[in-house]
């Protein structure tokens, strides 16, 4: 499947820092996992890059570590991030995926099940963590690139049937899994989904 086109926060204020120089750019964040840093400088491919930002006013400085992912010319260079925390990551998908105004959206639970993702002809099989009724995240060694589409069979419980839905990746940490944003549930898998995250305590 093609991949989706990112949502972006522009007009980011960044301190840029690569082979010991330091700059102030403008950047704007192009998905959870990536910056484009708009920029002259002509930094190497690959190099190694820290960068510190604040997404919005409200924001906290976010400091992270990525590396030069692609050369734009006209536009800068892409950052894609190696480094970045936890909480931070969670606040940047907030920010870009503003979570259902229904409470129950933002609500994660447990969930440890075997999930199959098919994107084209390819088929991952990861295992979840956690799941709302906005998304799912899952673990797995080869995550699709942030913006892919895939589709997505799983169980919410060993004896119950198994659910199918589209998603798209918000997220993606290569060797350790990916974030899933729920694309248009189909009624009766909502409803499971719903009713599982509103029997269970939610995750800290």
């Amino acid at each position: 499947m093609a991949a989706r086109e990112l949502p972006e926060l522009t007009n980011i204020s960044v301190e840029y820092t690569c082979n010991g120089e330091t700059t102030q750019e403008q950047a704007r964040l192009q998905g959870a996992a990536a910056l484009l840093v708009e920029t002259r400088r002509t930094d190497a491919l690959n190099a190694s890059v820290e960068v510190r930002f604040r997404p919005t006013p409200s924001s906290p400085v976010i400091h992270a570590r990525g590396l030069i992912a692609a050369q734009l010319p006209g536009q800068g260079l892409r950052v894609e991030f190696t480094e970045l925390a936890e909480a931070d990551r969670r606040h940047l998908l907030e920010l870009l995926y503003p979570p259902d105004r229904d409470r129950r959206a933002a609500r994660r639970v447990l969930l440890a099940s075997q999930i199959r993702t098919r994107m084209g002809g390819q088929q991952i099989v990861g295992y979840s963590r956690d799941v709302s009724v906005g998304g799912v995240y899952v673990e797995t060694e080869t995550p699709p690139v942030a913006g892919s589409e895939v589709t997505l069979r799983f169980k919410l419980k060993s004896e119950a049937e198994i659910l199918e839905c589209r998603a798209v990746v918000a997220y993606s940490v290569p060797e350790e899994g990916m974030g899933l944003r729920f694309l248009e549930l189909p009624g009766s898998v909502r409803q499971a989904v719903e009713e599982f995250v509103g029997r269970r305590e939610p995750e800290d």
